[in-house]
């Protein structure tokens, strides 16, 4: 008698569900650090050094910062020393970009003052006498200001002027007023028609 078997083959389908999650990007930000709104830096010798750092989160991955000083120049870096050579207040922009092309802008208000400011009264330095001949002398001196030109010259000496009157202030001569149309800070007077072998003083006079 045949005997017959049967086997009994069970396929067992495993389904996989594959699941996803979302993870939401957060805006890209970013902070200036250093320095703080409308801190004040002394303008030295060898100008002012600021210190700027930054700071970014959110956005895509990698950030690049982007300074601007407000000057005219301009710098990379999270963080940059930066020396102002003039005084007076500056906007700093800084301008963050993330690896997907966001970008982010933030300004910084600060301010680089003069600790030597220039007087407020017009002055003369450095008076000297130069190129001199049998007849003639070139008057030279400096302003802190832009100034008109002129010299007083006497054949006697005059160490004060109080109490005397323009236009010459008790000098015997003077020169023609010049550099009124284009002032000037470094001062040039030729002075002619001297007498040789005499002695003269002078005094420069300028005005605004």
């Amino acid at each position: 008698m045949k005997k017959t078997i049967f086997g009994l083959f069970g396929l067992v389908l495993a389904l996989v569900f594959l699941t996803a999650t979302a993870v939401a990007q957060t805006a890209l930000t970013a902070s200036i650090t250093t320095p703080v709104e409308n801190a004040a830096f002394a303008l030295g010798a060898n100008g002012a050094t600021v210190p700027f750092a930054a700071t970014a989160s959110g956005g895509a991955g990698r950030y690049d910062f982007l300074w601007d000083f407000g000057d005219g120049s301009s710098a990379f870096g999270q963080s940059y020393q930066k020396t102002f050579t003039t005084a007076g207040a500056r906007t700093v922009t800084l301008t963050v970009k993330d690896q997907n092309n966001a970008q982010v802008v933030v300004t910084r208000q600060i301010r680089i003052q003069d600790n030597n400011p220039q007087p407020t009264d017009l002055t003369i330095s450095n008076l000297r006498v130069t190129d001199v001949t049998q007849n003639s002398v070139t008057v030279r001196w400096t302003t802190n200001r832009a100034a008109s030109s002129r010299a007083l010259y006497d054949t006697v000496s005059h160490p004060s002027i109080a109490g005397q009157t323009a236009p010459n202030f008790g000098y015997a001569f003077s020169t023609e007023t010049t550099d009124s149309a284009t002032k000037v800070t470094e001062h040039a007077v030729t002075v002619s028609t001297l007498s040789p072998s005499t002695t003269y003083f002078f005094r420069a006079v300028s005005e605004e």
